[in-house]
């Protein structure tokens, strides 16, 4: 098994709660963002849970919603709704309890990584490699499932025990990250979309990467004052923070924590791209999406009731 599979493994583990370079001490944690209902069309935040609760049930053994979370299109129209779930039985933490549990559970892991640089070293060049990829990739996330199939391949090591070691490692940060304890499902706030675009088996990426995201934000419109006006959900893999302070804004990747440049423009061709997406399509598909779409909901809904 080459050394760089076991390093990027370990860079995985660094990112599986996000990026670590928070300051822990004297951490602000950030609000959900609003968002009105301000349409008949539209449903409100308790269907969206009971809607959910279906698709959880079906899902998970145990499910206890916590407070969904608001997300808007690119314009700051409301769209869709991310319901987290708790899954082992016991209710949804205050979020800033799950703030707090994930600074302790970060610290807890980057001290259980750096024990583990000590069996690395048995591996010539694994610990530098480790560094350096390490800063390479700091700014690049994936989610539990990725990181565990990744961690599939360095299972079976040449040096006996140290796949031994490694399984243990692996359990014991995924103890600590209590991932498996989380699951987060997104319900649209239109009834002309499918309601359930996607299913993540963890928390929404704002318990995620929220902290650091505000933080840069606050760095960049030089305000300790600015707050989350949108979680902007383009779709399941593209989501973006907007953070405001007065007539400044700063759009942030929720993922990568990568900052776009110019907002408005962004906002532009992503506006360009979604009306273009849809002028492809033939009256006849348009018609058949309408109707699945149609049933998707009358089914869910009469579940619901």
């Amino acid at each position: 098994m080459k050394a760089t599979t076991h390093a990027r493994w370990l860079v995985f583990c660094f990112l599986l709660l996000g990026i670590f370079s928070v300051a822990f001490a004297q951490v602000t944690f950030p609000r959900y963002p609003i968002a009105v209902v301000a349409s008949d069309e539209l449903i409100d935040s308790g269907t969206a849970v009971r809607i959910a609760a279906v698709r959880a049930k079906e899902l998970w053994d145990s499910a206890w919603p916590g407070e969904p979370i608001p997300c808007t299109d690119i314009e700051g129209n409301l769209n869709y709704y991310m319901v987290p779930f708790r899954l082992d039985g016991e209710s949804f933490p205050d979020k800033n309890e799950i703030f707090r549990t994930r600074i302790d559970s970060k610290r807890a892991i980057m001290q259980l990584i750096e024990d583990f640089r000590e069996v690395a070293t048995v591996t010539p060049g694994l610990s530098d490699q480790l560094d350096g990829e390490i800063e390479s990739e700091k700014r690049k996330t994936s989610d539990s499932e990725d990181v565990f199939r990744s961690a599939k391949d360095v299972i079976d090591l040449d040096r006996p025990g140290y796949g031994d070691q490694l399984r243990i490692l692996r359990a014991r940060i995924s103890m600590l990250s209590e991932d498996s304890k989380y699951g987060t499902i997104i319900i649209s706030a239109s009834r002309d979309r499918y309601p359930i675009p996607a299913v993540y088996c963890y928390l929404p990426p704002f318990f995620i990467t929220g902290i650091e995201a505000r933080e840069k934000a606050a760095g960049i419109l030089n305000s300790t004052d600015c707050y989350l006006e949108n979680l902007v959900f383009l779709h399941p893999g593209k989501l973006f923070y907007r953070f405001v302070h007065g007539a400044d804004q700063v759009l942030i990747n929720c993922k990568t924590l990568e900052v776009i440049d110019d907002p408005d423009d962004f906002a532009m061709r992503v506006i360009d791209e979604i009306h273009g997406a849809m002028d492809t399509m033939t009256p006849e598909k348009l018609e058949e999406r309408s109707r699945d779409i149609t049933e998707a909901w009358s089914k869910l809904s009469t579940q619901a009731d």
